[in-house]
Parts: structure tokens; C-alpha cells; sequence
């Protein structure tokens, strides 16, 4: 199971998945590296291989025409979560046509219903999976995070 929160700013995820019960550490978010989709930011819940498929699907453009299989087994299936670089929400399922969420926030995944409470509480996305991890026992085993615009170092 797995929690992605998007606070406006950062998005962030925990790194819990289970694998025939035992707990294992993975990651579940990352920035786009190159090409049309260059710097926007990626989550996958659901099925971890399909999850990472779904990522490499957009990163290497999105393209209608190459959208994994397994999309239509719910067994197997992902849930892309993109937050573009302008800050947009787009939410892949089972097809290449994505959800679009204009809020200023989003949370997805098993603890989303705690992290959207302690967004409302005033936490940002690193705390909000802090306390669905506190809460949930199938999210967990740290936090990553990746800020949209990374803060640039200021000359002396």
C-alpha cells in the first residue's frame, strides 16, 4: 500500500512495500530527467512493477500508442500520479487519457483520507506521510520527497 501527497511544492511518498508479507523498502516517486516531460514529477501506487512501467511509460514521453499492458487487470494495475511543471495534477488509470485535478493539493494511495487531514491540519506533504505512516501499518519505512522548483543557491 502506499500514500503520495502533493502539497503544492513538494510531492512526497512513503517507501513501504510488501512483498508476501515481509516489508521492504522501495521508492515511489521521481523527476522526469529528459526529453517533452523534462522536470515533471512522478508517483506510482498500486502494483510496484506496473507502477514503475507507468513511470518509465511517461518519461519516455507518454506516447498513446505504447501504454503498458495490464492497465485492465485490476490485479496488476498502477495508478500514475504526474504533477507537471506548472503545478498541474494528472492522474493515469487504465487508459493513456489522464484525470486532470486543479486543485493546490492531492494525495493518492491507501492513506490518503489521514494525509488530506493533516494537509487540512496545516502539515506539508513530508509530515502528512510522516503521520500516515504512524497510523497505517501498510505505509511506512521512510519518506522520499522531491520539491518541483529546487531551490537555486545563492551567490555570495
Amino acid at each position: 500500500m502506499t500514500v503520495i501527497v502533493w502539497d503544492g511544492e513538494t510531492l512526497a511518498a512513503d517507501k513501504q512495500a510488501t512483498d508476501d508479507g515481509i516489508r521492504r523498502t522501495i521508492t515511489k516517486i521521481r523527476r522526469v530527467a529528459k526529453g517533452k516531460n523534462k522536470g515533471h514529477l512522478m508517483g506510482g501506487s498500486g502494483a510496484a512493477t506496473q507502477a514503475n512501467v507507468m513511470m518509465d511509460w511517461y518519461a519516455a514521453g507518454a506516447v498513446p500508442d505504447h501504454f503498458p499492458r495490464y492497465q485492465d487487470d485490476n490485479n496488476l494495475s498502477a495508478v500514475l500520479t504526474v504533477v507537471t511543471t506548472e503545478g498541474l495534477i494528472l492522474r493515469y488509470e487504465y487508459t493513456p487519457v489522464p484525470i486532470v485535478f486543479e486543485d493546490a493539493q492531492y494525495c493518492t494511495g491507501s492513506g490518503r483520507d489521514i494525509a488530506y487531514g493533516a494537509l487540512h491540519m496545516g502539515a506539508n506533504a513530508v509530515e502528512a506521510v510522516q503521520v500516515v505512516s504512524e497510523f497505517m501499518s501498510d505505509c511506512g519505512m521512510g519518506v522520499d520527497a522531491i520539491r518541483l522548483h529546487e531551490k537555486k543557491a545563492r551567490k555570495k
